[in-house]
């Protein structure tokens, strides 16, 4: 009698165990597409700043990293770094997008080719680079959900269904 309860209850481990190892499969995929859909908040509110406010790049960064509880934090520092070192502003922010872990490749190089044109060219243009960022990170935003969507669901159900079946073996 023992003997079946210990095995029901490691059953129920094991099931447990691989359901929670499924959700954490799930979780980059939830987690780039928050990620995207703020750097989608933050470029358009750094766009009307730098618009509307004339607000020169380095404070226009400063402002929104406030308004960011993702990547608030790394643009702080982001900011700190472009103030206190005397190195162009692309070094500067290539080492920025490398330190936001939830950012994909194709994700990185649609921030990094916006990078490459802030604070080069007058505010018009400027505009103009950030809209063509916005329009591609809505495309991305829509290819993250599709992923978190199926792929996402995937690891959880098939890691789920492995739990079942070895706590099936095991009784």
């Amino acid at each position: 009698m023992m003997s079946l309860w210990m095995k029901l209850a490691g059953s129920a481990l094991v099931v447990a165990s691989t359901a929670g190892l499924g959700r954490l499969s799930a979780r980059p995929y939830a987690e780039r597409v928050a990620t995207l859909e703020e750097w989608l908040r933050l470029l358009r509110r750094l766009a009307t700043l730098i618009e509307w406010k004339r607000m020169p790049l380095r404070e226009a960064f400063g402002e929104v990293a406030r308004g960011s509880p993702r990547v608030g934090a790394a643009v702080t520092r982001f900011v700190q770094e472009l103030n206190a070192r005397d190195e162009d502003f692309l070094s500067v922010w290539r080492r920025f997008l490398d330190n936001i872990p939830q950012l994909w490749e194709d994700d990185r190089a649609v921030l990094d080719e916006l990078g490459r044109t802030l604070g080069r060219s007058d505010v018009s243009h400027q505009r103009e680079q950030l809209q063509a960022a916005e329009r591609e990170l809505e495309r991305l935003i829509a290819e993250a959900r599709w992923q978190r969507q199926h792929e996402g669901r995937l690891g959880p159900a098939l890691l789920t269904a492995a739990g079942i079946m070895l706590a099936i073996v095991l009784l």
